[in-house]
């Protein structure tokens, strides 16, 4: 494994110059021409999105795997294989921390999927008309909780592709801020302020989040992640 810093932060790759990716990594898909790709697209015109070719989100768990929701539920896939025809923007979280919590949240959903199916998760078409709106203020509420209660007991839970790549990182803050607020009750640890650049950054609720609005985001908060560039059949283009 190899490393480069010709523009901004050290990008990993293989012997082979394949570019590897680190758990947490968002990516942001551009539109491939097909139907549901074009109709994000043109719902994200319709309401004005800046970057409307940007039409769907995944997170890395992995240096190759991303857990991502379609039509047809959650899955991991290969950016080598089965996705790697598919052009990818990829940003990176600064706060490793945040990260890997954010992956171990897309990996809990897709393991209790996998579990002869025992979480009922589908992709929410309603969801992904409603991120084309405004967006209503995100409230701190211990989503991972209230998630697992409804799908252990049976229920269903829906998700948009970019609102799940948001929720696995609200939850990350959500599990984060208490890990410190308890810590700081018990050894007088001051606030932390760095993670109040991510509230900042994810502001609305995840299901608010268009692909459109995510990249918008993510592309203007350097505080808090780094573009990387452009991904395309293992190899990245510096931004």
């Amino acid at each position: 494994m190899s490393s480069s810093s010709t523009h901004g932060p050290t990008v990993q790759v293989d012997e082979e110059g394949t570019f590897a990716l680190q758990p947490g990594d968002l990516l942001l898909k551009q539109s491939d021409g097909s139907l549901t790709n074009t109709v994000i697209k043109v719902g994200q015109t319709l309401t004005g999105a800046r970057h409307r070719d940007y039409v769907h989100a995944a997170i890395a768990v992995d240096a190759r795997h991303v857990v991502e929701i379609g039509g047809e539920g959650i899955h991991r896939n290969d950016i080598l294989t089965t996705n790697a025809g598919y052009t990818y923007a990829v940003f990176r979280c600064r706060n490793q921390a945040l990260a890997a919590g954010a992956a171990a949240a897309a990996e809990l959903l897709l393991a209790g999927v996998g579990n002869d199916g025992a979480f009922d998760i589908k992709y929410a078409y309603q969801c992904a008309l409603s991120s084309l709106g405004g967006g209503r203020a995100l409230h701190d509420e211990d989503r991972i909780n209230k998630v697992l209660d409804v799908l252990v007991g049976g229920g269903r839970e829906l998700f948009f592709c970019s609102g799940l790549a948001v929720w696995c990182y609200v939850v990350a803050m959500e599990q984060t801020a208490l890990e410190h607020d308890i810590k700081r009750e018990r050894n007088g640890l001051e606030h932390d302020e760095a993670l109040d650049h991510f509230w900042a950054l994810f502001d609305v609720r995840p299901e608010d989040y268009s692909p459109a609005r995510l990249y918008e985001r993510l592309l203007g908060d350097s505080d808090c992640f780094i573009d990387l560039g452009i991904l395309n059949r293992g190899r990245i283009a510096n931004p």
